[in-house]
């Protein structure tokens, strides 16, 4: 592998590699981060559930406490619907939501429940997981998996926004929060 020399800040050179090797190591650390994330995802989610359930739904027979992140982003949809008063705007981005939501559920059940192996081999730069689950196969790469763990970011950041405006914010501040929405659902279109 060739290197390239830099200069550091103190004037002494280091050495740098022009093209960075995938280890096995590094897909595995993708891997935790991942599963780091999403536990604080599902509280976030969690919190935001718990939080719309003040503010939107009066009915206490609805009050249940729903367990898994699945069960409780259906019910935090739920509060959207009640709390959304027929917005469009409002309709459309849970519905974007939900896609990146299921997308990102889908690869940390996998990297949970459907490990079949994981190969490195450093000399040609290949290391993946490979995943079988619901009779899906699945193989992900380094870049696979640091673009999951930047879409579950947010995802949790949109999920905020989301919530926030169910619970009736003053147009002038809706509109700001749709903005912004707009400029993290575009980033997460760019995220490859």
């Amino acid at each position: 592998m060739s290197r390239v020399i830099l200069p550091n800040m103190l004037g002494s050179t280091m050495s740098s590699p022009q093209t960075p090797e995938i280890t096995l190591d590094d897909v595995m650390a993708q891997v935790g981060f991942i599963l780091f994330r999403w536990s604080h995802f599902e509280r976030v989610l969690n919190e935001q559930t718990d939080w719309l359930e003040t503010r939107v739904d009066s009915t206490e027979g609805n009050k249940t406490k729903h367990h898994g992140a699945f069960q409780v982003f259906t019910r935090w949809k739920a509060l959207n619907e009640l709390g959304m008063k027929r917005d469009e705007r409002h309709k459309n981005a849970v519905e974007k939501l939900n896609a990146m939501f299921s997308e990102v559920l889908k690869v940390r059940n996998a990297l949970c429940h459907g490990q079949l192996s994981a190969t490195g081999d450093p000399s040609k730069g290949k290391a993946f997981i490979e995943t079988e689950l619901s009779g899906e196969k699945a193989i992900y790469h380094h870049s696979d998996l640091t673009a999951t763990r930047g879409k579950i970011h947010y995802t949790q950041e949109i999920l905020r926004d989301i919530s926030s405006l169910a619970s009736g914010l003053d147009e002038r501040t809706a509109n700001t929060v749709y903005q912004n929405m707009r400029g993290r659902f575009k980033q997460v279109e760019n995220i490859q």
